[in-house]
């Protein structure tokens, strides 16, 4: 269920904090430098132990305030060889869906490239 207006989103971040609170701390890796929307890689650590890593993407209206987030962790299991031969054998035989139709551009300012990527291409061509 996504956090709709100001007083909803505050109070989740605050949870979070508050939650987390004396347990470590993000570590920003990489960001993007878009004018009204950016995103951003991050490492949860806690003294010299790393944990989850994740991307955040962050878009401003025109007041300057925040209108969207989208914070994408990375899965806690990971799958392993057998699950790999798990998903092979329930999709043996499936025929592929065709990609999704995109048109192939070339964005030139950070926030244009991670919507490009994660609205427009994602799923449609797998050597984009």
């Amino acid at each position: 269920k996504p956090f709709i207006g100001k007083d909803e989103v505050t109070k989740h971040m605050r949870a979070k904090v508050e939650k987390r609170k004396g347990r470590g701390n993000v570590r920003i890796d990489r960001i993007s430098d878009g004018t009204s929307a950016c995103g951003f890689a991050w490492t949860w650590v806690s003294g010299n132990e790393e944990g989850l890593r994740g991307t955040t993407f962050v878009e401003l209206n025109q007041k300057g305030e925040i209108r969207y987030i989208r914070e994408i962790p990375e899965p806690l299991y990971k799958p392993g060889d057998l699950t790999l031969e798990l998903l092979k054998a329930v999709t043996k035989g499936a025929e592929a869906k065709p990609p999704r139709d995109f048109e192939k551009r070339t964005p030139k300012t950070a926030n244009e490239v991670a919507k490009y990527l994660f609205l427009e291409v994602q799923g449609g061509d797998i050597n984009e």
